[in-house]
């Protein structure tokens, strides 16, 4: 299920030296809240995955999985309404052959939510 457009939608995407920063906007009235929790709508953490997974396939332009996760720290709950904008900051460290390692970063002005270490594999054409 893909996310963008409904889910979130992207407001601003900048590049950086290695890698690129996306500043993105939840969408409270997203089904996925209504259960998770209807008085206190909380991101789900395979969502905050799954969102890394589609900015990284829209910067590439290629297909990707999630082959690993080295490391992830929720460090605070991500709520659409409480926090409604967040960016995520993806560094891209080591990329080569048919994987991409990445650091993410997602946080706004006052705090960091998440720290993700993943590793991608490209679909195979």
């Amino acid at each position: 299920m893909k996310l963008l457009n409904n889910f979130f939608e992207i407001k601003e995407m900048t590049d950086s030296d290695c890698g690129f920063t996306c500043r993105i906007r939840l969408n409270p009235e997203h089904i996925i809240y209504k259960a998770h929790f209807p008085e206190k709508p909380i991101t789900p953490g395979v969502c905050i995955l799954q969102i890394v997974q589609e900015l990284m396939e829209l910067k590439t332009g290629r297909k990707m999985y999630l082959s690993k996760a080295a490391n992830i720290k929720y460090l605070a709950v991500l709520s659409p309404t409480d926090n409604p904008e967040v960016s995520y900051g993806i560094t891209v460290p080591a990329s080569g052959g048919n994987e991409c390692k990445i650091q993410v970063i997602v946080s706004n002005e006052q705090q960091t939510f998440a720290k993700l270490s993943l590793t991608f594999v490209y679909e195979r054409i």
